[in-house]
């Protein structure tokens, strides 16, 4: 499960790259998008958790397919 996380920097610092592990709030996690969201401002980082019961959705927003995650 994977869920489009709080608004990003609009330039993408190195640490924001596709498949790069993360921890957030003792949460590990896997970046698979990072930018736009359509109808939304700025970039966004879309994750998935190592813990599917953390996730909202698998990537998609507003009808949008942005990421899919493997375990969903």
């Amino acid at each position: 499960m994977a869920r489009i996380a709080a608004n990003a920097p609009s330039q993408p610092p190195n640490e924001f790259y596709i498949g790069r592990r993360l921890s957030y709030d003792g949460q590990l996690c896997t970046v698979r998008y990072y930018g736009e969201i359509k109808g939304t401002k700025g970039n966004w980082l879309g994750v998935e958790w190592d813990d599917p019961a953390r996730g909202k959705h698998s990537g998609e927003h507003g009808g949008v397919k942005y990421f899919e995650c493997k375990t969903s």
